[in-house]
């Protein structure tokens, strides 16, 4: 895991309370093609699950994405939090992605220790940032409706989640304009060891 310190980089929104509505789109899987190590020692591919909620886009609109974080994606990622009121409010779509070895999202086909060499902060931090270059660059391969070329993305999330927003919006400023982080680790620490054991227990379910 890198070691990262928590900043607090959250981006001017004004949230207007509202009750959203739905149509269904939500429940659509994509999936996106990633790189194994975006770092060179592992140029194998694999399928990165994520979700859309186009409900209330409109053309300029920015893009918000989110990530379960430590749990398997579903569509109360994009029919039941707060990204889908940040759409609503702002003419947004909304994403949600699954992190690599969690749910879905896979690298490789097993949970060794050499598998999950694979699993640090930075190749999670470079799949969020692929994705989002696609999306700005070539929206029409990653969305299914007509989104807008290089639209404005803000990154949200909360608990471990909003600490990678964070961590997306100081490491890639060029690809995320603002960060909102909900209950995100503000104190420093040189090793987010309360994931670990987050991530002990993910390995206990799967067996």
């Amino acid at each position: 895991m890198a070691r990262f310190l928590a900043l607090s980089i959250v981006a001017a929104l004004v949230i207007v309370p509202g009750h959203a509505t739905h149509t269904g789109n939500q429940d659509v899987a994509y999936w996106f093609t990633q790189r194994v190590d975006h770092f060179g020692r592992n140029d194998q591919q694999w399928e990165q699950h994520y979700m859309v909620n186009h409900t209330y886009y409109k053309a300029g609109g920015p893009i918000f994405i989110t990530t379960p974080g430590d749990s398997a994606l579903t569509s109360h990622h994009t029919s039941m939090t707060h990204l889908i009121r940040l759409a609503q409010q702002h003419n947004g779509i909304a994403v949600a992605i699954e992190q690599r070895f969690y749910g879905s999202s896979a690298p490789l086909p097993d949970l060794s220790a050499s598998s999950l060499e694979y699993m640090t902060a930075e190749n999670m931090l470079a799949d969020f940032a692929s994705f989002i270059r696609e999306a700005k660059t070539n929206p029409s391969s990653v969305f299914p409706v007509a989104v807008t070329e290089d639209a404005q993305v803000v990154f949200a999330g909360s608990s471990f989640a909003a600490n990678v927003a964070v961590w997306m919006r100081s490491t890639y400023p060029d690809l995320v304009a603002g960060a909102w982080a909900s209950s995100a680790f503000v104190y420093n620490r040189l090793e987010n060891y309360q994931f670990e054991q987050s991530f002990g227990y993910h390995l206990e379910q799967l067996g």
